[in-house]
């Protein structure tokens, strides 16, 4: 075991990720090889491809990594805390996502790539803002039915609160 509780596996896969975003950053989707990404990270083409099966997959889970970074998964809703604690606290992670250099370069290669490479888009699309939508709209139905607010569409009120959270 390494610090912090991690593998070794577990930390080579972290320089992979972190060599990807960094890679995907200044090359683009397209233009970012798992060669590069390999060399960045001191591991072999081999050891890439033993942790992640393809770019579109290394892509998807270097965003995974990134929403994780900044508390923004699955877990965080399930904290047992007073709705008014837990979207204060979802409003400051997400904020300080959106406010990031990573992910907003990311962002800005996405748009770029878009019209050439919309297949791109649509990961970071779903594997990001689609799958925060989807957990706060989750939270907001459970409490929904609990009884602690009253939300008639759910979908539609995390959208809202993620877009006045993010503003203009």
């Amino acid at each position: 075991m390494t610090k912090r509780g991690r593998t070794k596996s577990a930390e080579k896969r972290r320089q992979i990720l972190t060599a990807a975003i960094e890679t995907f950053i200044e090359r683009g989707f397209t233009g970012a090889s798992m060669d590069e990404i390999a060399e960045r990270a001191g591991v072999s083409k081999q050891t890439v491809y033993s942790h992640f099966r393809a770019k579109e997959s290394l892509f998807k889970e270097a965003i995974e990594q990134k929403c994780e970074d900044f508390g923004l998964t699955e877990a965080f809703f399930a904290e047992a805390r007073a709705p008014r604690e837990t979207l204060t606290e979802l409003a400051r992670h997400f904020l300080s996502l959106l406010l990031s250099p990573e992910p907003l370069a990311v962002m800005r290669l996405c748009i770029a790539e878009a019209q050439s490479h919309p297949e791109v888009a649509q990961l970071f699309f779903n594997t990001g803002p689609e799958h925060l939508t989807h957990m706060v709209s989750e939270y907001l139905q459970r409490l929904n039915e609990s009884g602690q607010i009253h939300v008639a569409q759910p979908r539609f009120a995390a959208i809202q609160f993620l877009h006045m959270v993010r503003g203009e």
